[in-house]
């Protein structure tokens, strides 16, 4: 799953996806960039909380095609 890709599309800054993943914001940097692998604990963190962004824009937004392509990783 590209985690920037998705991040992007919903308008999160790293700090955001920091605070409600407990992810330092170096460490998504340095995943982002490709310089480090995220543990299990903290890839399950961050691919709950984006998967539930996406889900909300799902329901309440007219971006629903675009956001169902991140998803399906197209």
């Amino acid at each position: 799953m590209d985690f920037r890709r998705i991040r992007n599309f919903l308008g999160l800054r790293q700090l955001d996806v920091s605070f409600a993943t407990g992810i330092a914001v170096g460490r998504l940097s340095a995943a982002e960039n490709g310089r480090l692998r995220l543990n299990a604990t903290e890839l399950r963190a961050l691919k709950e909380f984006l998967e539930a962004k996406v889900r909300i824009v799902l329901e309440d937004d007219d971006r629903e095609p675009a956001a169902r392509k991140l998803l399906e990783g197209e």
